[in-house]
């Protein structure tokens, strides 16, 4: 039979029809391929760009869940769940490829069919050979040739292959080496660069004969549940077998409407019968496309004729291996270019048919899941996004309440201030006349305290002098405490009343928040308690009691009566001896040295020294020496009108006597001395007592009389020095609390900012999400369609 020979027109014709269906419009052979290729890699793209889109959101929304509560864990963790999906369906994509499957009965050249498609003999085949397990021939990662089994991932030597595969024990025990099980698994890599097939991610598995187990299951769940096709490789000298239509029916109840194609070989037998061979390519064609439409119902009647083919696989893997020089020429039955047509528009079929089902199988599911993720993240997207938006409403709202405090704050503090300061005047004015009133008074009870006062009175200078001491102690312990009391029961509680509306109204010019703050101010603040010094030693400092005996309407009584009314002082700041030596008209001794007074021994005992912190009082003494000029004048004065008054008192004695005679002037005389006689009869050492007392408190009255003013003054500082030290308390923590909320407005304006740029950063996440989506249908409309090329 020569390779020259013509086909007979009819056959010729028909099976040219086919191979015309099979072009689709001209497409060229190989794109159908590397549809898969592109589908793929475009694939691969779409999830890149999901990958980065949901690692930033996952990144950002971690970010967001640390300093917000809008974004829940729950959203985080949904987010990074959909990123590991992501992840996973990455992973699947380096991994997808295109499987055919290749089943039938031993020996019907299912390992020939596989190595003409791969234009190399890459399987063991021939006579006497059986492939005893699942045979998986894939594309090489890096051009080598090597075999790896499933329990292992060592290569193995491709010399070692045809002892794994083949079904004979005894062949294997004499080579030493151990079959594999029918269900087991040696992939074997084979360099892509031999065929088109392996370049385009074609991965041809082959199996072992259908009758050799009855386990289908098994098979079909360990190899054929990621096929895109199957091959039903048949005997074209056999009828279909009960056991190829067992194992298809399998299949199809596990897989819907698997892509099955069946390929008669071995047709060159019928060569040896042309006369016969038309009406068994009828009969042939007719009970397998009853298999396919009726039994399995995978296709239908029309598409049943582009399924079932007529080759000699044997012929296809000799010519082709001829032309690369890995088998000797061999003669070529009748009708051979006819099988090798078929078995080319097999091809044709078959990689268009692998490449639509495989982007389907194998990329449908990424789309579908692609879009789950992106509906889900937009979901998301838009949830905190609106939070987001409700968050800044929130924080906005808060923002102007916290500034209208602020600002109400500052400018009722303002008001609370002027008010605090006229308050703290009035309460002057309530001290002024409050201290004011219980100094008089206390000046009005001298005479009850210096009468209690009992110590024993020794009319001696010595004694005197201590006499006075203790006295003006005395009187002094009384006078003080009975001011402290007397302020404290009265102006302490009204000042302290005072402190505490002070108080109570800066906390209520505050928020809550901060309120408890203005308690501090008097927590570790001592009490409030008024400083009185009346200090009676420095008052009675220039006293000079006077215990000689003097009559009451003696001329010098009267003379240093009239000199300290003249003068504005004590009658007491007058010694007597000072007052004879002005009656005597001594100029050297008119005024008595102050500091070194003659008239009593017990003058230098009895003065105190003025206290260093009785300021006023020093003053006071400092003004009264510079009165000693006017006083040497009046005494000069009286002293003048006494002398010259002489010669007109002997006439206005006469004209008395003229007048009323000498009895009533003799009467006058008698009362006068009589008078006289009482008072000198009563001056003993009771007398004394009492008039040192009498002198005591007169001289008292009139010093605190005259510091009267100064002690109200100085009280009235204290309480405005404590009111203002208050005030000035109040002041700094009013500042700090308004220095705490304008950082608080100022932390909510940047918040708002923050917020502002995450809202509009969360848009534009979200048209990211749609643009990406928009992705996704672009992949289906190109390549899922059933319209797409």
């Amino acid at each position: 039979m020569s390779g020259s020979l013509h086909l007979p027109g009819a056959s010729g014709d028909a099976r040219s029809g086919n191979g015309s269906k099979s072009m689709r419009g001209g497409r060229p052979q190989g794109d159908a391929l590397r549809r898969f290729g592109d589908a793929k890699k475009r694939m691969g793209d779409i999830f890149v760009d999901l990958e980065g889109y949901v690692a930033e959101l996952v990144d950002s929304f971690v970010q967001l869940s640390a300093d917000y509560d809008f974004v829940e864990t729950s959203q985080v963790q949904e987010a990074q769940h959909n990123r590991n999906s992501i992840t996973v369906i990455q992973t699947m994509l380096k991994r997808d490829h295109m499987k055919v499957v290749f089943f039938g009965r031993t020996s019907n050249g299912k390992s020939t069919v596989i190595n003409a498609m791969l234009h190399s003999r890459v399987l063991p085949a021939g006579m006497g050979h059986t492939t005893s397990c699942f045979l998986q021939v894939e594309a090489s990662p890096d051009d080598e040739t090597f075999i790896m089994t499933e329990n292992t991932k060592d290569r193995i030597s491709i010399e070692k292959l045809n002892a794994l595969a083949h079904a004979s024990d005894h062949d294997n025990k004499a080579k030493g080496s151990a079959s594999m099980g029918e269900d087991s698994l040696v992939r074997i890599f084979w360099p892509k660069n031999d065929s088109k097939l392996l370049q385009n991610d074609v991965v041809l598995l082959d199996s072992p004969g259908v009758d050799v187990s009855p386990e289908f299951d098994s098979w079909i769940d360990k190899h054929c549940l990621d096929a895109d096709v199957f091959v039903l490789v048949c005997n074209a000298e056999a009828t279909l077998t009960q056991a190829e239509k067992s194992f298809f029916n399998r299949v199809s109840s596990k897989l819907s409407k698997p892509n099955i194609f069946i390929l008669n070989n071995r047709w060159d037998a019928s060569a040896a019968e042309p006369e016969e061979m038309e009406q068994v390519r009828e009969q042939h064609m007719t009970q397998f496309r009853r298999f396919l439409v009726q039994d399995l119902q995978v296709c239908t009647g029309e598409e049943a004729k582009d399924r079932i083919f007529f080759v000699s696989a044997r012929e296809v893997l000799n010519s082709r291996a001829k032309k690369i020089q890995q088998s000797p020429s061999t003669m070529l039955a009748e009708g051979h270019l006819l099988r090798a047509q078929d078995f080319h528009n097999f091809e044709q079929q078959f990689e268009t048919c692998i490449s639509k089902s495989a982007i389907r199988t194998k990329f449908e599911g990424h789309i579908r899941r692609g879009r789950e993720i992106m509906l889900n993240l937009q979901k998301i997207v838009e949830s905190v996004h609106a939070d987001a938006l409700r968050e800044k409403e929130t924080r906005s709202l808060l923002h102007r309440s916290k500034l209208s405090e602020l600002r109400q704050s500052q400018s009722s503090f303002l008001q609370f201030e002027t008010k605090s300061r006229e308050n703290a005047d009035r309460l002057r004015a309530e001290v002024h006349v409050k201290v004011s009133a219980d100094f008089h008074d206390e000046i009005r009870r001298l005479q009850s305290i210096i009468d209690s006062f009992d110590e024993k009175f020794v009319d001696d200078p010595a004694c005197i002098a201590e006499y006075k001491n203790r006295l003006t102690d005395y009187v002094d312990d009384q006078v003080t405490k009975e001011l402290e009391i007397r302020c404290t029961g009265g102006l302490l509680e009204r000042i302290m009343a005072a402190q505490r509306d002070m108080l109570g109204g800066v906390a209520g010019l505050l928020p809550e928040d901060y309120a408890a703050k203005v308690a501090t101010v008097l927590q570790y603040r001592p009490g409030f308690r008024f400083c009185i010094a009346v200090n009676c030693h420095t008052l009675v400092d220039d006293f000079v009691e006077d215990l000689e005996f003097r009559f009451s309407f003696g001329l010098t009584a009267l003379v240093r009566r009239y000199v300290a009314y003249r003068s504005g002082r004590p009658v007491t700041t007058l010694s007597g001896q000072s007052a004879r030596n002005l009656m005597l008209g001594s100029s050297s001794s008119m005024i008595p040295n102050r500091t070194t007074p003659t008239a009593s021994p017990s003058r230098q005992s009895s003065v105190v020294k003025p206290s260093s912190s009785t300021s006023d009082m020093q003053s006071l003494l400092a003004a009264t020496a510079a009165d000693d000029a006017m006083l040497n004048s009046i005494v000069l004065t009286t002293a003048s009108y006494v002398a010259n008054g002489g010669v007109g008192l002997l006439l206005v004695t006469g004209l008395v006597y003229r007048t009323v005679g000498w009895r009533v002037i003799a009467v006058g005389a008698a009362g006068y001395l009589g008078l006289y006689a009482f008072e000198r009869l009563r001056w003993n050492t009771h007398a004394k007592e009492q008039h040192l007392k009498e002198q005591f408190r007169s001289h008292l009255a009139c010093r605190m009389r005259q510091l009267a003013s100064a002690h109200t003054n100085q009280c009235e500082t204290q309480v405005v020095r404590e009111m203002e030290e208050i005030l000035k308390s109040l002041k700094a923590t009013v500042a700090g609390v308004h220095n705490n909320m304008k950082t608080d407005v100022s932390k909510l304006q940047s918040d708002m900012e923050q917020l502002d740029r995450i809202t509009k950063e969360l848009v534009v996440t979200k048209n990211k999400a749609t643009f990406l989506s928009t992705n996704l249908d672009s992949f289906e409309t190109d390549f899922l369609k059933p319209d797409s090329p």
